[in-house]
């Protein structure tokens, strides 16, 4: 049904980078336009990488309450499917109150960081709940409530939202990819002297982007990234 999920690496990676631009944004330089460019550039990426997972979350939100509005779920009674819908059911009510919930400002980019982390912990259960229905496992032995449940969400648009999520995300590692090259085409001579390693290291990592068009793989390269300055 759905290939093993990305996201907490690239979640990880996210994260780790935007630790990283934090302390660059707010590291000793003589030149305060950088410091601000690099503020600017943590911000924008929060910024879409939210929209992207709001995008997630709705949809997602809608496809499990239709699930869960499905004839066949609905007739169907045992123990482990009043399990399975209160799981989809907490799922659809955690989205819910994170809808309900006040942003954090823009110009609050740490409570902006963790209130896109906490979002994206949510949407992890959705992709939780497409593992344990993906029968396609070689490795487990799955009920009738298995390949039922997994039956409705491929009745109810399953393979239309995963295909419509992996052009989103290909589109935020696109967009991201441009402002890592805007980034870098506004260096000065001075600034580039500055960050001299970093940033040759940003051009050859922009450059296999581009390159990869494998959604996994670009993800694995996005990760990669950080691996020029974080062991992990």
């Amino acid at each position: 049904m759905a290939k093993p999920c990305q996201r907490f690496k690239l979640l990880l990676a996210l994260t780790l980078l935007l630790g990283l631009l934090v302390n660059w944004a707010f590291a000793s330089t003589a030149e305060e336009g950088l410091a601000n460019r690099r503020e600017q550039l943590l911000a924008t990426m929060i910024e879409e990488y939210l929209k992207l997972t709001d995008y997630e979350l709705v949809q997602s939100k809608a496809l499990v309450q239709s699930v869960l509005a499905d004839e066949e779920v609905q007739r169907t009674r045992s123990d482990l499917m009043e399990a399975e819908r209160r799981i989809m059911e907490n799922f659809v009510r955690q989205v819910v109150d994170k809808e309900q919930e006040e942003p954090p400002a823009r110009s609050n980019i740490a409570n902006r960081l963790f209130y896109l982390i906490a979002k994206s912990l949510i949407y992890q259960e959705f992709e939780a709940i497409l593992r344990r229905h993906d029968t396609t496992n070689p490795r487990r032995k799955f009920s009738p409530e298995n390949y039922l449940i997994e039956r409705a969400l491929k009745r109810n648009g399953l393979d239309d939202l995963q295909r419509r999520v992996t052009r989103k995300q290909i589109k935020f590692m696109s967009d991201f990819v441009k402002d890592v090259d805007a980034y870098l085409a506004h260096l000065t001579p001075q600034e580039r002297r500055t960050d001299e390693v970093e940033a040759q290291k940003m051009v050859e990592w922009s450059a296999k982007m581009k390159a990869e068009s494998d959604v996994e793989l670009r993800m694995e390269t996005f990760k990669d990234f950080m691996r020029f300055f974080v062991k992990f």
